[in-house]
C-alpha cells in the first residue's frame, strides 16, 4: 500500500536529526571481509508510483534491481540530500542501481506505466565477500584468475614498500566497479578507467583500469560484481582476471608468447630500447602500440599503432619512437586471448662503442623474416680514445 503524505512526514520528522549527523561523515572502516551480504526482497504493483522504505544496516555497495513485465523505473532517495541515482524508464525498462551507500534510512520509488500490470519486484543486495579473511595478496606481474558474479565482491591486500605509481587491470563478464582502499579501511577518490574488450569472439569482458599514487603501507583492492555482459553463446562463466605491474624485458631478445586472458599484453623495456617488432604465425588481427612510460606517473596520452589484419601480406609490423632522456618504452599487444605470438626488440643502433675491457658476445638480429635477404653484416672497428680509426 502507498504510504500517505502524512506517514512519509512523520517518518522524516523522526529520522531527520539522525541523518544529519552521520550523512556526510566518511565511513570509518569498510565493511567486515567476511560480511554475508545484507538482503531484502520486496513486490509492489507495477502501477503508477509505488514507495519502499529500506533500512540499510551499514555503509557497503548495495545493487538495486527492478523486475517488471513492461519496465519500472527507480529512483533512489536519502532524508539530507534528497534524490541519489535514478534508472529505468517507466513502460520501457527496468532500472538498476550500483552505488555505494551510507548507513540509514532511504525511500525507493517506483515509476511504472499508468496502465501498467502485474508486480514489480525490487531486490536490494549487499555485495558479499567471497574471498576469506584475511584476503589473499595480490602478486606482482602474474595474471591471477578467478570468478565474479552479480551481487558477489572479491578482495586482494596490496603492499607498497615505498611511494609510488600503481597500475592495475582487471577484467571480467560481470565486473561492476573496482575500488581502492587506503590502508585498508578508507576509500580512495580514483576511479577506474573503463572499457568493453573481447579476448574472445563473442565474449565481452568489462575491463577496469585502477592507477594512482600509493604511499608506504598496506592497501586493499576490491572488485564489485555487476550486471553481466552478454555473451553470444549460453554460459553459466563469469571470468575475473587480474593483474599488476608490468613485466619488464632485457635489453634484447626474440621470444614467444601466449596473449594473455585480456586480449591484451604489456611488456616495458630498458631505457634506450627504442624497435620492436610483433610476427604472428599467420595473418590475423593483432595491433602494437608504442608509448613513453615514466615509473613516476605511467604512460604518456600519445602512442604509436601498428596494425595486422587478416590480410596483411606479411603476419608483422614493427618500429620504434624517440624516447625523452628518461622515459622507457611500453609496449601493448592487442591479440585474440589464448593465441601465439613473437615479440622481438633490441636497441636500434647504426653503431655502438664499448670502453670497458672484457669479453663481449656479438649477435646481430634480422627485424624481419629474413629468407630472401643478405646475409647479417656487421664491422668491428678498433677505436683508440684519440678517434682515430686503426
Amino acid at each position: 500500500m502507498k504510504p500517505t503524505a502524512l506517514s512519509w512526514s512523520l517518518w522524516s520528522a523522526a529520522l531527520l536529526s539522525g541523518l544529519a549527523a552521520g550523512a556526510d561523515a566518511a565511513p570509518a572502516s569498510a565493511p567486515p571481509a567476511n560480511a554475508a551480504g545484507w538482503t531484502q526482497n520486496l513486490t509492489r504493483p507495477a502501477r503508477g508510483e509505488q514507495e519502499v522504505l529500506l533500512e540499510l544496516p551499514h555503509f557497503a555497495r548495495y545493487t538495486l534491481v527492478a523486475r517488471s513485465p513492461q519496465g519500472v523505473a527507480l529512483t533512489l532517495l536519502d532524508q539530507v540530500s534528497g534524490p541519489v541515482a535514478e534508472s529505468g524508464e517507466a513502460g520501457k525498462t527496468d532500472g538498476r542501481l550500483d552505488l555505494f551507500l551510507e548507513k540509514g534510512r532511504y525511500k525507493v520509488l517506483l515509476k511504472g506505466h499508468p496502465k501498467g500490470a502485474g508486480e514489480a519486484a525490487l531486490s536490494v543486495m549487499e555485495n558479499r565477500e567471497m574471498h576469506p579473511d584475511p584476503a589473499p595478496w595480490l602478486p606482482e606481474r602474474r595474471v591471477v584468475s578467478t570468478t565474479l558474479e552479480e551481487g558477489q565482491q572479491r578482495s586482494w591486500w596490496i603492499e607498497v614498500k615505498e611511494r609510488r605509481f600503481v597500475r592495475i587491470d582487471v577484467a571480467g563478464r560481470s565486473l561492476g566497479d573496482l575500488r581502492m582502499w587506503r590502508h585498508g579501511t578508507q576509500l580512495t577518490d580514483e576511479l577506474p578507467a573503463v572499457a568493453v574488450i573481447t579476448p574472445r569472439p563473442g565474449e565481452p569482458l568489462t575491463r577496469m583500469e585502477w592507477k594512482g599514487i600509493l604511499e608506504p603501507g598496506l592497501h586493499r583492492l576490491t572488485a564489485y560484481g555487476g550486471k553481466a555482459q552478454v555473451w553470444s553463446r549460453e554460459s553459466a562463466d563469469h571470468p575475473l582476471h587480474l593483474r599488476t605491474g608490468i613485466p619488464e624485458l632485457p635489453e634484447a631478445g626474440r621470444h614467444r608468447h601466449v596473449a594473455s586472458p585480456f586480449g591484451v599484453d604489456t611488456w616495458l623495456l630498458p631505457k634506450g630500447v627504442a624497435f620492436a617488432r610483433l610476427e604472428l604465425p599467420q595473418s590475423a588481427d593483432a595491433k602494437l602500440f608504442f608509448s613513453e612510460y615514466y615509473p613516476e606517473r605511467g604512460e604518456s596520452s600519445t602512442r604509436m599503432e601498428l596494425a595486422i589484419s587478416k590480410e596483411s601480406r606479411e603476419p608483422a609490423v614493427g618500429g620504434s619512437i624517440d624516447l625523452g632522456s628518461k622515459g622507457q618504452l611500453l609496449l601493448e599487444i592487442n591479440r585474440q586471448a589464448g593465441e601465439p605470438y613473437t615479440l622481438q626488440h633490441f636497441n636500434h643502433q647504426r653503431t655502438r662503442r664499448i670502453s670497458t675491457p672484457g669479453e663481449y658476445r656479438l649477435q646481430a638480429f634480422s627485424a624481419g623474416f629474413a629468407g630472401d635477404d643478405l646475409d647479417l653484416t656487421g664491422v668491428l672497428v678498433r677505436q683508440p680514445y684519440d678517434d682515430k680509426e686503426t
